[in-house]
Formats: structure tokens, sequence, C-alpha cells
């Protein structure tokens, strides 16, 4: 049921769950990790197991992207069609493209629990048009972010990470999204949940991948 009072038009969904992405975007600015990375100094393992659970998760975004599309209304079925496309075509193709510069294994299928969780709770929402449009907001919300404020590091493997979400075509798609996101009939509160919930999911991703490398580290330096 909409929330919306008849001949009232509501505030931007899409302004309001920015408002709610910019405590997270600032603290990922802040976080060591990317620190690290925008001065050219992370651990490669880190980039490596975080390029190598990306690729398993985006085959899954993909994959809600064209759940979505068949249930969702006419005058969105394009864009959201065009979502899966952009994620097959492109997104993974520059990922294999920084898997090569890594030398991550994107044929490996070890799913770490960060991975495990944020798929499920993409594909659980996927159930419902509103809520599966909501859900997979934050990945893309994030990264158009960071593309348009982070200055490019100037270790060349990472200056195109940066770059790939910099690119006019991320940066087109995403704000295609955000009308699909103004006309959705959900309400505010639980919009701001999912929403809210998949921007944590993010920060665990980087988050365990960086755990997975200190473990290799610990356990290389051992030995037999």
């Amino acid at each position: 049921m909409s929330t919306s009072q008849p001949g009232v038009r509501s505030a931007s969904l899409y302004g309001e769950l920015t408002n709610l992405a910019r405590p997270w975007v600032t603290a990922k600015l802040a976080d060591p990790i990317l620190g690290a990375l925008l001065d050219g100094t992370l651990d490669p393992a880190v980039m490596r197991r975080w390029l190598e659970q990306d690729h398993i998760y985006l085959r899954i975004y993909a994959r809600v992207f064209a759940r979505l599309a068949s249930l969702a209304p006419d005058d969105h079925v394009l864009t959201l069609v065009d979502g899966a496309r952009y994620t097959m075509d492109t997104e993974l193709a520059r990922l294999t493209e920084l898997a090569g510069l890594f030398d991550a294994d994107l044929t490996q299928s070890d799913v770490g629990v960060a991975c495990a969780e944020y798929t499920a709770h993409l594909t659980a929402t996927a159930e419902r048009y509103e809520s599966g449009a909501v859900a997979v907001l934050p990945c893309m919300m994030g990264f158009s972010a960071l593309g348009m404020v982070i200055e490019p590091p100037t270790e060349p493997r990472y200056r195109r990470w940066v770059e790939i979400y910099a690119a006019g075509d991320f940066q087109d798609y995403s704000a295609r999204f955000a009308e699909l996101i103004d006309d959705l009939d959900i309400r505010r509160d639980e919009a701001s949940s999912i929403f809210e919930t998949g921007m944590a999911m993010e920060v665990a991703m980087w988050n365990e991948a960086a755990s997975f490398a200190l473990r290799g580290s610990q356990t290389h330096a051992k030995g037999p």
C-alpha cells in the first residue's frame, strides 16, 4: 500500500536512501582497508580475495535483476533487463580484467560467509519486486558514490579499480535506477531497513577479505 496522500507527491525515496548512505560511505572512506587501497599499499591478497568473492556475488546479482524484471511493471522492465545485461557483459568483464592484474582465481567456488549472507539476502528480498529493487541498490549506490569522490590512486592496479566505478556508463545506469527507486510503492521504514542491511553487508565483504588474507599470511608464516 502506498504511504503517499492522494494528490501529494512524496519526497524522493532515492534521496532519503542517499542520506542514509552518507554515514556508510564516510565510514568506508575512513576505513584502513580503503585507505591502503588508495595509497597503493593494500595487501594484494585482500583484493584477490575480494575479487574472487565479488565474482560469485555478481553472478547472483545479475540473476536477481532478471528475477526483478519478471516481476516489474512494464515501464521498469527495460531498466532491470539492462541491469542484468550490464552486470554480465560489462561488470564481470571488467572484474575478469582486474582478476588478471591480481592473479585472482575466478574458477574457485569457495564462498565466504559474508558473500553467502549477502547473496541470500538479495535472493530472499527479490521474492517481491519492491523489496528486491531496494536490496540491489546498496552495491550500486556505494560504488557509484566512491567513483565520484575518490581520487584515483597512482598504483596502476588499484587506479584501474577506481576508474571502473567512475566510468560514465556505470554512473549513467545508477542515475536511471534512481528513477526506478522513486517509483516504488514501498513503506519508507521497510526500504530503509533493507537498504541499511545491504550497506552493512557491503562493508562485511571487505572485512571478510581482509580477515581471510590475514589468516593466509599467518599460516604461511608458521609454515608446515
